[in-house]
């Protein structure tokens, strides 16, 4: 008996995000996009994600972008190691859109399919009290179905779209920033 209570209590207390379902079998890529960026957002991922964030967003990850991130979290660590006084890379700002400050919003557009691929663009907006001008950008997100008999839509890469100065770079893929060999130069 007490140990239901314990359960019931303990998934009451648990964060929303840890919450997050994965996508369905019969989800399109879009459905997957906005999944992810909703979970993203109540997660706060900023920076590389820790191992329980990283855990959560896992199900809507290609198998090659998840790889990526465990590879750039390694390499952190070790540039931490090697130049313990420096900010290591990729420690903070928001790896999944062009803004390092993260959207306070979004709207997932249509997606393309080509087979196997599909691209999503995701309009993104930062608002906030003050500014005059309130960035809005389109970055593109990619996906690859995956995932044996289900085949499901994962995403794979992510094109940076935003055109201002201080962004991550108009077309740069978060994957090349992930498996840049000079992270820790």
């Amino acid at each position: 008996m007490y140990r239901y209570l314990i359960v019931f209590v303990a998934l009451l207390l648990m964060p929303k995000a840890l919450l997050a379902v994965a996508p369905a079998g019969n989800a399109g890529p879009a459905t997957t996009v906005d999944g992810f960026y909703r979970t993203n957002a109540q997660l706060r991922v900023r920076g590389l994600p820790d191992e329980q964030q990283l855990r959560v967003l896992t199900p809507y990850l290609s198998a090659r972008l998840l790889s990526a991130l465990q590879a750039a979290k390694a390499q952190q660590q070790i540039c931490i190691q090697k130049y313990p006084s420096d900010k290591p890379p990729l420690i903070e700002g928001d790896l999944f859109s062009s803004l390092f400050e993260g959207p306070t919003g979004f709207q997932v557009g249509v997606a393309r399919v080509s087979g196997m691929r599909a691209q999503v663009p995701v309009h993104f907006r930062y608002d906030q009290a003050g500014m005059k001008d309130h960035p809005r950008w389109t970055d593109t997100v990619l996906l690859v179905r995956e995932g044996g008999a289900k085949r499901l839509w994962r995403i794979d890469d992510l094109r940076y779209g935003g055109k201002w100065g201080f962004s991550y770079g108009k077309g740069r893929l978060l994957s090349s920033m992930l498996t840049d060999p000079e992270l820790c130069k």
